[in-house]
């Protein structure tokens, strides 16, 4: 499992084909709006850039978002890929699957998709993470920001505290993005 910064997530049932295609929709509009560095997973990498590409062998393809399957990896300079994120939909079996990103700048976009799984799919999958509430609420906030509508963070990462996410003013996001 590499440096041990995972997330788990376990298929209880496929993902409804209306859901999975709001959710490709999604992660293709957000992959196209990445920002520039990401202050997840600790903000291990925070100075890295954030880049996407398909998987070990193509990291100069762009990632997959397809009727059936989501798959990126990081990219970037030399060492910034980790395992490679795959999720395809028509999984219900109760498969346990993990990405271990060791905290790299992907790490974002793996948050990213997973939190639009728990919201576009409440219940298809169980999700949890050696990350807390604050290593994900960037990539929460990110989507909800940019889709201007509540995200949720799935609960077993955030324990009792609120899960929900809300989209900020745009105001309050150019304020806060000068300072």
């Amino acid at each position: 499992m590499g440096n041990g910064y995972t997330h788990y997530f376990t298929r209880n049932i496929a993902i409804p084909t209306r859901n999975w295609r709001r959710i490709i929709r999604d992660a293709r509009y957000l992959a196209a709006r990445l920002p520039e560095h990401s202050n997840t997973a600790g903000g291990c990498f925070d100075d890295e850039p954030l880049r996407l590409g398909l998987d070990h062998g193509a990291l100069n393809e762009p990632p997959r978002f397809s009727d059936s399957e989501i798959r990126f990896n990081g990219t970037g300079r030399m060492g910034l890929d980790g395992e490679t994120f795959s999720l395809v939909p028509d999984i219900g079996d109760g498969r346990f699957e993990f990405c271990d990103t060791s905290g790299k700048p992907y790490d974002f976009f793996v948050c990213v998709v997973l939190v639009l799984v728990y919201t576009r799919a409440p219940g298809c999958m169980d999700i949890a993470s050696s990350g807390s509430r604050a290593d994900w609420l960037p990539a929460a906030q990110f989507a909800a920001d940019e889709l201007g509508e509540d995200m949720y963070i799935p609960h077993r990462i955030t324990g009792m505290e609120c899960n929900r996410v809300e989209p900020r003013l745009p105001e309050t996001i150019d304020l806060w993005n000068s300072a």
